[in-house]
C-alpha cells in the first residue's frame, strides 16, 4: 500500500470561510456570495477526498503528499495531491463539476452544461501545466536532479460526462474520471522505470516539500470586503446553530432548545481567530463571547492552554487551531 506522507486535511481557507457563514447575519448584503464561494470549496474538498479510494490501489512505491501549497520563487501554487517515487513525479489536479464538460483547445476553455446552462471555466491542462512548470521551478530552487513530472487531471464527480470538441480526439489524455486513476497512474510509471533518486533522495525531498508547505494566508473577510463589526457575536448553541447561549453557573445555556455546554466557548474563540486574530486579549475575548466577568475569561482562557505572551492587561493569548 503507498505510504500517506502528508494527510488531506480541511483547507484552513475552508475552515475561515465556515467560520464566515455562521458568523454572518442572515440577511447580510454578501451572504449570497459568501454562500456561493463557500458551497465551491465545499464541492472542491469533496472531490479531493472521492479520490482517495482510488489511490488505495498503489503499492508502497508511491508516497502521497496531499494539499501542498510551495512557493516557485515569484507566487504560490497549490497541488492538490503530489505522488512520488524514485523516477518520477505526478501532480493530480481534482475538478469535482457535474454536467456535460467539453474540453475546448480552440478557446482554451472547459465548458460545462447543466441545467440548461452554460458555463465556462479556465481550461484544467493549462492550470495543471502551470503547475508543473512551477514544480520544475521549485525542484531547480532546492537543487533536486531533474525528475520527470507528469500531470493528471481527475473529473471526480462520478454523473460528470466528458466531452471533445470536434477535431480533437485524442487530445489531452491527461484528463480522465476518477476510477481510471490507478491505471493512469501506473501507465505513467511504466514510462519511467530507471530511478533518478535514491531512497534517501526521497526522504530528503519530503522533508523538503513538507518544510516548504505553508497554508493560505487569505482572509474571507478581506476577500468580500466585509468589516469584522459586521459579524454575530457571542456563543453559538452547539445543537441548535446560531442561537447565542447565555453563561450560567459555569455552563453555556442555549435559550431556544436548552442544550448545556461546557466547552461551546472554543468554537467561538476558534472563530475569532479564523477571521479577527490568532491572538486575543482577556478583554477582546470578553467582548466577542459576551461575558461581562473579567475574571470569568481569565479563568476560561487559562483552561484552555493557550501560550501567553505580555504582563497585566497587555497578556496575549495565541489561539490554537483544531
Amino acid at each position: 500500500m503507498c505510504l500517506i506522507e502528508k494527510s488531506r486535511t480541511i483547507p484552513l481557507y475552508l475552515q475561515k470561510l465556515q467560520a464566515l457563514d455562521r458568523r454572518l447575519p442572515a440577511f447580510h448584503p454578501k451572504r449570497a456570495e459568501v454562500e456561493n464561494e463557500l458551497a465551491r470549496w465545499r464541492a472542491g474538498f469533496k472531490g479531493e477526498q472521492s479520490i482517495d479510494y482510488h489511490l488505495g490501489f498503489l503499492n508502497e512505491d508511491w508516497r502521497i503528499l496531499h494539499n501542498l501549497r510551495l512557493h516557485d520563487g515569484t507566487r504560490s501554487f497549490q497541488i492538490d495531491t503530489l505522488l512520488l517515487t524514485t523516477s518520477c513525479i505526478i501532480l493530480v489536479e481534482v475538478k469535482n463539476i457535474t454536467g456535460i464538460l467539453t474540453l475546448d483547445a480552440e478557446f482554451h476553455q472547459l465548458i460545462r452544461f447543466d441545467n440548461e446552462k452554460e458555463e465556462a471555466f479556465q481550461h484544467p491542462v493549462h492550470q495543471a501545466d502551470r503547475h508543473k512548470m512551477q514544480m520544475g521551478w521549485w525542484l531547480e530552487r532546492n537543487h533536486i536532479p531533474s525528475l520527470p513530472i507528469k500531470t493528471l487531471v481527475v473529473m471526480a464527480h462520478p454523473r460528470s460526462v466528458l466531452k471533445r470538441k470536434n477535431g480533437t480526439a485524442g487530445m489531452y489524455p491527461q484528463v480522465i474520471p476518477a476510477y481510471l486513476l490507478p491505471d493512469k497512474i501506473h501507465e505513467l510509471h511504466r514510462h519511467y522505470p530507471d530511478p533518478v533518486l535514491s531512497d534517501a533522495d526521497v526522504r530528503e525531498l519530503i522533508r523538503l516539500l513538507l518544510a516548504a508547505h505553508s497554508e493560505s494566508p487569505q482572509n474571507p473577510l478581506h476577500r468580500h470586503h466585509i468589516p469584522s463589526s459586521d459579524l454575530v457575536k457571542g456563543v453559538f448553541c452547539p445543537a441548535c446553530g446560531k442561537t447565542v447561549m447565555e453563561r450560567i453557573h459555569g455552563n453555556w445555556l442555549c435559550p431556544h432548545c436548552g442544550c448545556t455546554s461546557k466547552k461551546a466557548h472554543h468554537q467561538a474563540l476558534q472563530d475569532y481567530a479564523f477571521l479577527i486574530h490568532p491572538r486575543i486579549s482577556n478583554q477582546e475575548a470578553a467582548s466577542f463571547l459576551h461575558i461581562s466577568s473579567p475574571s470569568t475569561m481569565k479563568r476560561l482562557l487559562r483552561s484552555l492552554s493557550y501560550p501567553a505572551s505580555g504582563s497585566g492587561r497587555a497578556v496575549k493569548y495565541k489561539i490554537l487551531l483544531d
